[in-house]
């Protein structure tokens, strides 16, 4: 009597190799949906940064320009996935004024916040000279 050699796969062997694959396939779905969450965080989580620094230099300058004694003031933005409050204040200390902004968004992962701090000195006649148009010969000295 003669055996025949086997050759190919069997099918529990290729339903086994089709498990495998397809649990590879599944967690890499997972993780990729993981990844577009979290780089979506990100990106709020910048937009927010962009929004409190921007907040705090518009601040900077009205403070430079007339500095006052302690004021606060709100915005409101909207951004592709979550709206924006930026909150900014500015110390009463009349040594060293701290201007302090708060910026409060909510997305996915749940309500956020970051804060920026920094201080603040009024602005002297001669921070003001680039204010000045530039024009004939003694622009240049």
């Amino acid at each position: 009597m003669r055996t025949r050699e086997q050759t190919g796969f069997s099918l529990i062997e290729a339903l086994v190799s089709v498990l495998v694959l397809s649990i590879g396939l599944v967690s890499l779905a997972q993780l990729q949906a993981r990844l577009w969450s979290a780089a979506g965080d990100r990106h709020s989580t910048g937009l927010a940064y962009r929004v409190a620094v921007s907040e705090l230099d518009r601040s900077l300058y009205s403070f430079s320009m007339a500095p006052a004694s302690s004021a606060s003031s709100a915005s409101e933005f909207a951004g592709p996935s979550a709206r924006f409050k930026a909150v900014t204040t500015t110390g009463a200390d009349p040594v060293a004024p701290a201007l302090r902004t708060l910026v409060e968004w909510g997305d996915r992962s749940g309500s956020r916040s970051i804060h920026l701090h920094t201080g603040a000195s009024p602005a002297t006649a001669a921070d003001l000279r680039w204010l000045l148009p530039m024009t004939g010969p003694a622009a240049h000295p």
